[in-house]
C-alpha cells in the first residue's frame, strides 16, 4: 500500500502551475478540429450542432472580452442561467478568462 501523502505530493507537482485555461489552450493546440461539444437544438429541432475545441475556445475568448468591456473585473462574481447546452460552456470559460467567478 502507497503512503497517501507521497502519492498527494506526486500529484501536486504533476498539475503544480497547471490552469482550467492553460488546459483548454494545449487541448486546442493537439485537437483543435476536433469535435469538443454538442448539444441538441430544441426537442423536434434540426438536430445536434458541434463545436470543435477551437471553435470553443475561440468563442470562449469572444465571451470574456464582452464581460470585460462590460465592465467584469478579475474576482467579479457572474452568475450563469442556462441548461445544459453549449451557451452554459461558452459563458463559464469566458468567465473564467475574465478572472470573474462563475456561478
Amino acid at each position: 500500500m502507497r503512503d497517501v501523502r507521497t502519492e498527494r505530493d506526486e500529484i501536486e507537482e504533476a498539475v503544480a502551475g497547471r490552469t482550467i485555461a492553460t488546459a483548454l489552450a494545449r487541448t486546442v493546440a493537439d485537437h483543435g478540429g476536433e469535435p469538443a461539444f454538442s448539444d441538441k437544438v430544441g426537442i423536434d429541432g434540426p438536430g445536434w450542432r458541434t463545436l470543435t475545441w477551437q471553435q470553443t475556445r475561440d468563442r470562449g475568448l469572444d465571451v470574456a472580452a464582452a464581460l470585460v468591456d462590460l465592465g467584469v473585473a478579475p474576482g467579479d462574481r457572474v452568475a450563469i442561467m442556462a441548461s445544459n447546452r453549449l451557451e452554459h460552456v461558452l459563458a463559464d470559460i469566458g468567465a473564467m478568462h475574465a478572472g470573474a467567478v462563475a456561478m
